[in-house]
């Protein structure tokens, strides 16, 4: 990402009417039946026009749960509605914005919040005070550097006040002390001194309108930020952020609990200034992988066959550990991932030892994954699976595949082999429903 000092200027039309369903904490009868906005969408256009042009573009912003460029909150606490609008004004190519307010039936234009790059990156909203009125977080693509701009603002029914404005690498919100109210946490590290860029995770609590840091915890240095984060449970009793952090071609999982109220790094070494016991090739993603409740830190690595071979043409597996408690990791399971095929395959305990895996080049009609027993003496197809276009089914189908599972793409057949020779080969063999029992879409989470 990169970084500029072109202006942003977000715009927020306050408008009469009652709460709509978003990022709030809300009722399961105004989730059922939200209700309407008293102002029309194009009623709202047709202002913002009339202060800035009719050249002007309304822009969608990444991140906001209505995913339109008219986005309905309560922000000031009244119980009635505000719509939140983004646009761009071609005179200059900046993203602008004002707040409107329904006095009497008379929409008043208040200028707001300026902010720095070249794109919305990402918008939420907040009530991390539990003062019934959300705060708006929003931050900007830069166009040159790694940080980005950031900023947290409140509306109070006549003015938007700041909160805070910063460059950081990223940000999030989550709720790590279980007590139902998410708290604001920044990444960061201090980029004057290179030398020594006191890598951390910030924690933060907004009280009597102010934004303050309240605890932080060190990150290894010069890593390029999470790449994907989740709360989830890392024991039964236990809320945990697990975030997943690239650093140049590899990557770990740093797990943050609280320990005596403090943020803890759990994996983090103090002394060396890194985190070993996670790296792995790449930011792979944190998953509750067994469904027991508690989340599993992926961490691949070559399998059987491909361990001298370049990363490049290397098939890998994924291994699975969960926290155990202290400073270590438990292992769970094993599982493959094939993207292209868009499926993940778990892996029984000896798989990794003695399955070795093969697949093609992903041609775009016919991709295809084969599993062999392999041992020092002997090697035998288990059985292979085809990710195949529909126009290919009856083929397959001719030469006696069988079908697994249809996506809303293509068609996954399996071939399985009932004639194995090798007592040790038979061990791993399985029949169609625990192919299907093993298999699953590929794994998609986090709160980026």
């Amino acid at each position: 990402m990169k970084f500029s000092k072109s202006i942003n200027l977000f715009l927020i039309i306050i408008l009469s009417s009652s709460l709509v369903v978003g990022c709030a904490k809300v009722s399961a009868d105004e989730m059922i039946t939200p209700p309407k906005a008293s102002v029309k969408a194009d009623n709202i256009q047709k202002k913002i026009e009339e202060k800035f042009g009719k050249d002007i573009s309304l822009i969608t912003p990444p991140s906001t749960q209505e995913l339109s460029p008219i986005n309905f909150r309560d922000l000031d606490g009244d119980s009635k509605q505000e719509a939140i609008v983004f646009f761009r004004n071609p005179k200059d190519n900046k993203l602008k914005g004002v707040i409107l307010k329904d006095i009497n039936g008379k929409l008043e234009i208040y200028e707001g919040i300026d902010g720095v790059g070249k794109e919305i990156e990402k918008v939420s909203f907040d009530d991390i005070d539990n003062n019934k009125k959300e705060e708006i977080y929003i931050s900007w693509q830069p166009e040159s550097s790694y940080d980005i701009g950031f900023g947290v603002y409140e509306f109070d029914g006549s003015k938007i006040d700041t909160i805070k404005e910063d460059k950081v690498r990223t940000w999030f919100l989550g709720d790590l002390d279980d007590d139902t109210i998410n708290e604001l946490y920044v990444f960061n590290e201090e980029r004057e001194n290179m030398d020594n860029p006191n890598t951390r995770l910030e924690r933060y609590e907004l009280k009597d309108g102010k934004m303050n840091i309240v605890d932080t915890c060190r990150i290894e240095d010069f890593a390029f930020g999470p790449q994907s984060v989740m709360f989830g449970n890392a024991k039964l009793n236990q809320k945990g952020i697990f975030m997943d952090i690239a650093t140049g071609n590899a990557g770990f999982t740093d797990l943050i609990v609280l320990k005596d109220g403090k943020m803890h790094n759990v994996f983090y070494d103090q002394k060396g200034g890194f985190t070993e016991k996670t790296f792995k090739p790449g930011p792979t993603p944190s998953y509750d992988i067994d469904k027991d409740g508690v989340v599993e830190i992926s961490i691949p690595t070559q399998s059987k066959g491909y361990e001298n071979e370049a990363m490049a043409f290397v098939v890998w597996i994924t291994e699975w550990f969960k926290w155990d408690g202290k400073d270590g990791l438990v292992h769970v399971l094993d599982t493959y991932e094939n993207y292209p095929m868009n499926m993940s395959f778990i892996m029984e305990k000896g798989w990794k030892e003695n399955v070795k895996i093969e697949k093609n080049n992903y041609d775009s009609d016919q991709i295809f994954v084969k599993f062999f027993y392999e041992d020092e003496s002997n090697k035998e197809l288990l059985f292979e699976i085809q990710y195949v276009a529909p126009k290919n089914a009856k083929k397959f189908e001719d030469l006696g595949y069988q079908k697994l599972k249809i996506d809303n793409k293509n068609i996954y057949y399996v071939k399985i082999n009932n004639e194995l020779k090798s007592q040790n080969a038979k061990k791993f063999q399985l029949n169609i429903n625990q192919i299907k029992e093993r298999m699953s879409n590929l794994i998609t989470n986090s709160i980026f």
